[in-house]
């Protein structure tokens, strides 16, 4: 027996040193693979998970950099622009009463929409402030006082007393520019909410020559700052209530109303506003509820230095046109605002229908568009061009915009809507006393 024991005293040893190896193994597995549990703080709170193995260090997230880095939510749900991101130009902002205040010769805000993928933005006023400015850019000024870049169609800051403001964001635009004004202190808007504004397949739009607010006897308008009041809501019935369209093309418009009221007050329901130069007589803007892409102002090629004889002397080259697009579902719709040639006493004789040729031949492989304007066609046979090349035609003449008690007995069909792959219905001509032409407006629906 003595061997026997001699011998199970080295295996018991054996055992017991592999039980503790194993133990061992298994407990530094253990405590490098696992965390230990989180403790109680003294605010109730728990402290952060621990490891004893060294990782590589983490950058630090902190609500303040989430914030800064957060990106708008994708289309089409509605985006708060959150105002502590908004970048003050032209000085500091301090907190006073609550409010955001600025102060600076050239004091403002702006966003940079490089990231905003929306093509509308509200903006709100402050409660009790008495008027808002904003307008899209290009590029910011380099210094105070430096004139800044306007976006397509916005040539200044527009200020004025409504609550909101909804505009459309031009395609051109780099940056929105806003403020709110009252007593010699600008202050941040209450809000800037970023939206996408669907183009329905159906729309109105209407074309109206308003006559430079004159009844078309000057190149200006005829009144002054105390008519005002009197005037304006007349103009503003007529454009919102009577027409009420979606696109509005307007001919010989005017940038003023009156000496200190700019013309786009009268326009105000409408989001997306783009007014061309004034060369002579013509003048066009385009006025749309939806937003434009692609604002574009084209010259006619057939166009010639000679003089076409109409109250007083008109060059062709005085003439242009605008062009836009509306994205409609998965179809655009080019929409034409124009202003052609007077076609009567003129030299060259076929300045308008050599205008009319160069149109037909430019958007020949356009799909959807829509041409709206003062023609100065005075016989509906100048149309029969268009209806050859595939376009409705829908003022045939019946409809005489230009009315013989405004103009010394003149009536012709020259105020026109014209489409090309499109449904074109409900066409009329919307009479008025504000100028020496009547609107024609009409329901175009892309199929």
């Amino acid at each position: 027996m003595k061997p026997l024991k001699r011998l199970l005293l080295p295996i018991t040893l054996l055992l017991l040193f592999c039980v503790v190896l194993t133990s061992c193994t298994l407990l530094k597995i253990e405590t490098a693979g696992t965390a230990t549990e989180p403790t109680p703080t003294e605010n109730g709170g728990q402290t952060e998970m621990t490891t004893d193995r060294q990782t590589e260090p983490v950058a630090e997230t902190t609500a303040e950099t989430t914030a800064a880095t957060t990106t708008p939510p994708p289309e089409p749900s509605d985006y708060e622009y959150p105002m502590d991101q908004v970048t003050k130009l032209g000085g500091t902002i301090r907190s006073a009463q609550n409010d955001f205040m600025l102060h600076s010769k050239y004091s403002g805000a702006t966003i940079d929409l490089a990231d905003i993928p929306y093509d509308t933005v509200t903006v709100t006023k402050r409660k009790g402030v008495k008027e808002m400015g904003y307008a899209f850019l290009t590029a910011l000024p380099v210094s105070n006082g430096e004139k800044p870049a306007y976006a397509t169609g916005y040539s200044r800051v527009i200020w004025d007393g409504r609550e909101t403001a909804t505009l459309a964001i031009p395609s051109d635009a780099k940056y929105l520019y806003v403020y709110d004004y009252d007593n010699g202190v600008r202050y941040l808007p209450e809000s800037i909410v970023f939206s996408n504004t669907p183009i329905p397949a159906s729309f109105t739009v209407a074309s109206w020559n308003i006559g430079h607010f004159s009844m078309g006897k000057h190149k200006t308008s005829d009144f002054s700052d105390d008519a005002y009041d009197t005037e304006a809501p007349k103009y503003l019935s007529y454009v919102n209530d009577s027409l009420g369209a979606d696109v509005l093309c307007l001919n010989e418009y005017s940038e003023l109303f009156t000496p200190s009221h700019p013309a786009r007050e009268l326009f105000l329901d409408y989001a997306a506003p783009f007014e061309g130069e004034q060369r002579n007589y013509s003048c066009n803007a385009l006025y749309a509820k939806f937003p434009l892409k692609n604002l574009t102002v084209h010259e006619f090629d057939c166009n010639t230095p000679d003089t076409v004889l109409h109250t007083t002397a008109i060059k062709a080259t005085d003439y242009y046109y605008i062009t836009a697009e509306l994205p409609v579902g998965d179809e655009t719709v080019t929409v034409i605002a124009l202003h052609l040639a007077f076609h009567d006493n003129l030299s060259p004789d076929t300045v308008c229908t050599d205008q009319m040729d160069e149109l037909i031949a430019k958007y020949a492989d356009a799909e959807h568009v829509v041409l709206l304007g003062d023609w100065n066609a005075y016989h509906a046979e100048y149309y029969e061009r268009f209806a050859e090349a595939g376009y409705t035609v829908a003022n045939d003449g019946s409809y005489l915009t230009c009315t013989g008690s405004r103009t010394g007995g003149l009536e012709w069909p020259v105020d026109n809507i014209i489409v090309k792959g499109l449904t074109i219905s409900d066409f009329r001509a919307v009479d008025t006393s504000l100028s020496d032409h009547v609107a024609v407006i009409a329901t175009i629906t892309v199929d």
